[in-house]
Formats: C-alpha cells, sequence, structure tokens
C-alpha cells in the first residue's frame, strides 16, 4: 500500500495513480486534458460532500454508466469464454430434465 501526496487516500500497490484525485505515486498530477472536469475538482467535490455528509446522514447518489471502451478483440475473447463456461450448465439442465422426464414417464406409464 501506498499513501497518495496530494489527498493522503490508501492506494493499492498494483495501481500506478490515486484513484481518488489521479495523482502518480511521485505526486505528478494527472493530464488535465484527458478529462473535461478535473480530478482535482472532482476530489474536492467529494471532501464538500464528505464534510456535509459528516452528520450521519444517509446519501444515495444514483450512478448509471454510459459506455465501456473495451477492444473489440478483447470483446470477441470475451463473448468466447461465456459461451464455453455455459456448456457444463446446459449440460447440468439437460441432464437434470431428462432424470425428471425419466421419472415422470415411468409414472404416467405405471398409472396408465
Amino acid at each position: 500500500m501506498w499513501k497518495c501526496k496530494h489527498c493522503s487516500k490508501s492506494i493499492e500497490d498494483e495501481f500506478d495513480a490515486c484513484w481518488s484525485c489521479g495523482y502518480s505515486k511521485e505526486g505528478i498530477p494527472p493530464d488535465k486534458s484527458i478529462n473535461s472536469e478535473s480530478a482535482e475538482n472532482r476530489a474536492e467535490l467529494a471532501r464538500e460532500k464528505n464534510k456535509s455528509n459528516a452528520k450521519g446522514t444517509l446519501q444515495v447518489q444514483m450512478v448509471s454508466i454510459v459506455d465501456a471502451s473495451i477492444p473489440f478483440w478483447s470483446m470477441v475473447f470475451f463473448m468466447i469464454k461465456w459461451a464455453l463456461a455455459s456448456i457444463p450448465a446446459i449440460l447440468i439442465l439437460l441432464f437434470t430434465f431428462s432424470v425428471i422426464g425419466a421419472l415422470f414417464g415411468g409414472l404416467f406409464r405405471a398409472l396408465f
């Protein structure tokens, strides 16, 4: 774990930049041209909200995901893995339905 030199948040070692303010391990500020609203402004707004929320009231913030930027081939491989992972579930369902069908089929043959 390392502590951000800008906002003092604890950050896990595998991250090169702070998740809160965007500053790097060395204290270098994030590139301001990437986002229209800078990470520093977002961090300041979050600090102000935390101060106003210090009374113990719970604030709910709605989040909606607008876009997910995933490279094409990564998405293709993800979908292939997803399809392959569904095969055992399909086999389990087929086995379960065949056992239930055999039980009820035998029951109906015995009754009629």
